[in-house]
C-alpha cells in the first residue's frame, strides 16, 4: 500500500585525472567529461557496500558544490556522498551547451560511469538543482533510490497554477494577466559566450513556456520521494513586489505548492513532505540537521523497499 507522511516541523534543527585536493575526510578532484574537467567532491566511497545507494547532491543556479559542504561530513557516516560543479560553475570548464534537461541527465550519467561509480542514487537537488534531479529520473529513472527536492524550482506550477495563489489574495483577471506577461516571455537562444547560470535560466524559461510539458508527460518512479521546503519569507523590502502584499502573495503560493507536493508524494511508496518555518530558500543552510534527517529517512526507506521486494 501506497503511504504518504506530510511531517510539519516549524524548525529542526576509470578514468580521471588531475592533481586531488583533501577536504576534511573527502577529497576535491578534476573529472573529464566529454573533454571538459568538471571538479567533484566525494567522501566515504571507499567505504561503500554493495547495492548501497550514493548520495548526489544537485546545487543550485549559480552556486557551487561548496553550498552544500555543512552536510558532507554527517551525511557520509549514512551513506557515500558525491557533490559536483556543473559545466562552467566554480572551476568546472564550460562547454557552451545548452544545459536542458536530457543533456544534464546524459552529462551525469557519464560522469557517474567515468569514476566508475554504478547506480543506486539518491540525488538531493536543492532550487533549479531540483528541477535537474527530476530530470535525471525522466532518462535514467532505474538508477534512483530515492529523490529529494529541496525548496525546488517549482515544476509542479504550470501556468494555471502560477496563477491560484493571484486569485486566493484577490487578485483581478486584468492584474493577474498583466503580473504574469514578462514571466512566461518565450525565451531567446542562448549563445555559447553566455554564463552558466544565464543558459540554465533561459531553460527554466524554456520548461516554463512548454509548461513542463518534458517534466509532466514521465512518471516518477516508485521509490521514496521528498519535498523539504523553507518557509521564511525573506526578500528584501526593497525587491519586494509594490503592487500588492508581497509576504500575503509567498504564504498563498506555499500553500498551493504544498499541496502539489502532497499529491505527488502520495503517488510513491514512502512519500514523505517536511516543512522548517525557520528556514528560508537556502534550507539546508538554515536548518541542516533537518536535511541531514531526511536524507537518513530516505536512505532508511529505500532500505524498507528493497525488503519489501524480496
Amino acid at each position: 500500500m501506497k503511504q504518504l507522511t506530510l511531517i510539519l516541523l516549524s524548525c529542526l534543527m576509470a578514468s580521471m585525472s588531475v592533481a586531488q585536493l583533501n577536504s576534511g575526510n573527502g577529497v576535491t578532484r578534476q573529472v573529464p567529461v566529454d573533454g571538459k574537467k568538471l571538479t567533484v567532491f566525494t567522501q566515504g566511497l571507499e567505504n561503500r557496500k554493495p547495492g548501497q545507494p550514493v548520495v548526489i547532491f544537485e546545487n543550485g543556479m549559480g552556486v557551487t558544490l561548496s553550498n552544500f559542504k555543512m552536510l558532507f561530513s554527517e551525511v557520509s557516516k549514512s551513506a557515500p556522498v558525491l557533490a559536483y560543479d556543473r559545466t562552467g560553475m566554480g572551476s568546472s570548464e564550460k562547454d557552451g551547451k545548452l544545459p536542458t534537461l536530457k543533456y544534464h541527465a546524459d552529462r551525469l550519467k557519464r560522469l557517474l560511469s567515468a569514476m566508475n561509480i554504478p547506480p543506486p542514487y539518491l540525488i538531493i537537488g536543492h532550487s533549479m538543482g531540483a528541477v535537474y534531479a527530476r530530470g535525471y529520473a525522466i532518462y535514467y529513472p532505474d538508477d534512483l533510490a530515492g529523490l529529494i527536492f529541496l525548496d525546488p524550482g517549482d515544476f509542479t506550477e504550470t501556468r494555471e497554477a502560477f496563477n491560484e495563489p493571484l486569485r486566493d489574495i484577490g487578485r483581478t483577471l486584468q492584474q493577474i494577466d498583466a503580473f504574469t506577461a514578462n514571466r512566461l516571455s518565450k525565451p531567446k537562444v542562448t549563445s555559447a559566450a553566455d554564463t552558466t547560470p544565464v543558459r540554465e535560466r533561459e531553460v527554466l524559461g524554456e520548461l516554463r513556456w512548454t509548461d513542463w510539458k518534458e517534466i509532466s508527460g514521465s512518471k516518477l518512479p516508485a521509490i521514496p520521494i521528498q519535498f523539504i521546503i523553507g518557509g521564511k519569507f525573506g526578500v528584501a523590502s526593497e525587491q519586494r513586489i509594490k503592487e500588492f502584499d508581497h509576504e500575503a502573495y509567498f504564504r498563498a503560493r506555499q500553500v498551493r505548492a504544498f499541496q502539489r507536493y502532497a499529491k505527488i508524494a502520495g503517488e510513491s511508496p514512502y512519500g514523505k513532505v517536511f516543512y522548517s518555518a525557520g528556514a528560508g530558500h537556502f534550507v539546508h543552510v538554515d536548518d541542516p540537521m533537518l536535511v541531514i534527517s531526511c536524507i537518513r529517512i530516505a536512505l532508511e526507506d529505500y532500505q524498507r523497499l528493497r525488503q519489501g521486494k524480496k
